[in-house]
């Protein structure tokens, strides 16, 4: 529990902070493989990783949004 405490925290700081992370599709379909991006205050960097959409890509999403908050709170 501790863990998804500071997976919110850290989320809700770098929102707060204009920082977002979303998922952009690389090809069709029900379930297309993504990408990571990541908007920094309007700087865009999009990851060179695919993903397929499921929990996995969710948990990364979270790892990245607590190393952004370590880096930069």
């Amino acid at each position: 529990m501790a863990t998804q405490y500071k997976y919110m925290i850290a989320q809700s700081w770098c929102l707060e902070n204009n920082i977002k992370i979303y998922v952009e599709p690389i090809s069709k379909g029900r379930k297309p493989n993504i990408k990571i991006v990541i908007n920094n205050k309007g700087k865009i960097i999009k990851g060179e990783k695919t993903y397929t959409q499921d929990n996995k890509v969710s948990k990364v999403i979270y790892n990245l949004y607590l190393h952004l908050y370590d880096k930069f709170h």
